[in-house]
């Protein structure tokens, strides 16, 4: 038996020893992941500036269903690599839809790429182990399944390139609003989803048939969104003298009196305070109350005027239904000289159906700048 026996300066000579090892180990990794770093960059940015995709959208219906084709040309004067790198893009479609939904990866055949999904609409295609690399002005043909495409902007833009802990590089190809690289649609089956599919995209002359606007002249309507009641008859006026009229809501809170006095400013007439009472004609009446034939709302309101009495009523249940009240006045309300406002007479009943509206613009599938 080998005995072996070390004395304390051994041991910390043992350490000293093993701590420089591990200091050289890390010195030479770090050094060698920035010499990888250093030479990989300018080939991603070699890419990014030279190569060309071009993308051809199969049919969507007979022998070549769903067949989709990627070239990719290397139209600089250098040679690609045959790995280290890998190129990103996003389908609204899930490609290879039998393999990928099952798998993460699958190796496309007779292409030498293997395609990931990445999550949702995002993929990877990484050369594989037989790919021998794209020589100067040589080109790589990649073909996949995806479903069924009706025009260019089922195709995004903007793929990029990249490799290992570094950063992406935009392929300046793909880089188009108008994803140009797409090749057209000349095809009806490109366009059409069967062979029994009778839409057909429209030419210049029917879409300016379509969405030809024609001038009114006059609105049809002048409160927007239509309110759900809008009994008005645009042809009995009553004419507002705003050196004679007046807003009142007597005894009401001063967040209704806020808003009274808001109508006044805008109409130009005068506001009284709210201790005092209301005149019987020649004013616009606030009251706090609930609206019936409406959706129960603190937004909802009712407007009557009423020519033969000279009173605008305005009725609702919270500040919010009497600011709207006054947008909608505003709205009908027609300037005839200085002092002399006309509306049409009638009621006028409103509430929102949903407590919260909103607007989504689609702009997976109608590009919008950035800017706007």
């Amino acid at each position: 038996m080998l005995r072996v026996s070390l004395n304390y300066k051994g041991l910390v000579g043992l350490c000293i020893f093993s701590l420089f090892i591990v200091y050289y180990l890390m010195k030479n990794t770090s050094q060698f992941s920035k010499d990888i770093k250093y030479t990989m960059n300018p080939m991603l940015d070699y890419m990014g500036a030279n190569l060309e995709v071009r993308y051809k959208t199969g049919p969507n219906y007979g022998a070549d269903k769903f067949i989709h084709e990627v070239t990719i040309i290397n139209s600089g004067d250098q040679d690609i690599p045959h790995e280290g790198w890998s190129i990103y893009f996003n389908s609204l479609h899930l490609i290879e839809f039998d393999t990928l939904k099952k798998n993460r990866e699958y190796s496309l055949p007779l292409c030498d790429f293997i395609i990931t999904h990445m999550d949702g609409g995002f993929f990877k295609l990484t050369p594989d182990q037989n790919f021998k690399g794209i020589p100067a002005g040589g080109a790589a043909l990649i073909k996949f399944r995806s479903y069924q495409t009706a025009s260019r902007s089922y195709i995004l833009p903007r793929w990029y390139v990249s490799a290992p802990d570094h950063a992406p590089v935009i392929i300046q190809s793909t880089d188009d609003e108008d994803v140009k690289f797409v090749e057209g649609f000349n095809k009806m089956e490109k366009w059409k989803r069967s062979s029994d599919d009778n839409a057909d995209p429209f030419t210049p002359q029917e879409r300016f048939a379509r969405d030809r606007i024609e001038d009114l002249v006059v609105a049809p309507m002048k409160v927007l969104p239509t309110p759900i009641h809008f009994n008005v008859n645009s042809k009995k006026i009553m004419v507002l003298d705003s050196s004679k009229w007046c807003v009142c809501c007597t005894n009401l809170p001063s967040n209704i009196q806020n808003e009274a006095k808001r109508i006044a400013d805008i109409l130009g007439v005068q506001h009284i305070p709210g201790s005092e009472p209301c005149p019987p004609s020649q004013v616009i009446k606030i009251i706090v109350a609930d609206v019936e034939g409406v959706p129960s709302s603190n937004e909802a309101y009712m407007i009557k005027i009423d020519d033969s009495r000279e009173t605008i009523i305005i009725t609702a249940p919270h500040e919010a239904g009497i600011f709207y009240a006054g947008q909608t006045l505003l709205s009908l309300a027609e300037r005839n000289g200085s002092f002399q406002l006309s509306f049409p007479t009638g009621t006028i009943q409103d509430g929102p159906r949903y407590g919260y509206r909103g607007l989504h613009i689609d702009v997976a599938r109608n590009f919008v700048p950035a800017d706007e």
